[in-house]
């Protein structure tokens, strides 16, 4: 590795999760299925719905947000944010 390519890779990442959940209890009841087919097929016990304000681009703005503030990211040095 040269010195050009040392200052490159992920130096951190931040996910969003959205607030609302739908508890997998009740979509097994709804689907006619056990409930055991997604707490322990799938290890799950509740899925993160959206809510009508939130889309692809506010929950990216939401991680974005969150990491800029929590490792206080200098703006000026950023090449990309993905």
């Amino acid at each position: 590795m040269n010195e050009a390519t040392a200052a490159l890779g992920i130096e951190a990442i931040s996910v969003y999760v959205p607030r609302h959940y739908l508890d997998l209890r009740d979509l097994a009841e709804v689907n006619g299925v056990d409930p055991r087919k997604y707490n322990d097929g799938l290890g799950c016990l509740r899925m993160a719905i959206p809510s009508p304000y939130e889309d692809p681009v506010t929950m990216g703005w939401e991680a974005a947000a969150a990491l800029l503030e929590n490792y206080r990211v200098d703006r000026e040095g950023i090449g990309l944010l993905a």
